[in-house]
């Protein structure tokens, strides 16, 4: 499980501030415990994570589905 100390600050982070996006880098844990500990607190986001390779490394990407959308453009507009 994460620190306890990171995992209040990123509660208390998300619980006062308006945000719709989350990216957080050097998680340092396995995509789907990542995915798992970021969904109990934003409840009907989405979200993708890379794993840990290594010492360091792991990322996790959220996003609120109802005020962003995502789409994957490639070659051009």
């Amino acid at each position: 499980m994460p620190c306890p100390e990171k995992k209040l600050a990123l509660r208390r982070l998300l619980k006062h501030e308006l945000i719709d996006f989350v990216f957080l880098q050097e998680a340092l844990r396995l995509a789907d415990v990542v995915s798992h500990i970021l969904e109990s607190m934003l409840h009907g986001w989405s979200f993708q994570a890379l794993d840990v390779n290594g010492r360091y490394g792991g990322i996790a990407l959220g996003y609120n589905p109802h005020s962003i959308k995502l789409c994957k453009i490639w070659g051009g507009i």
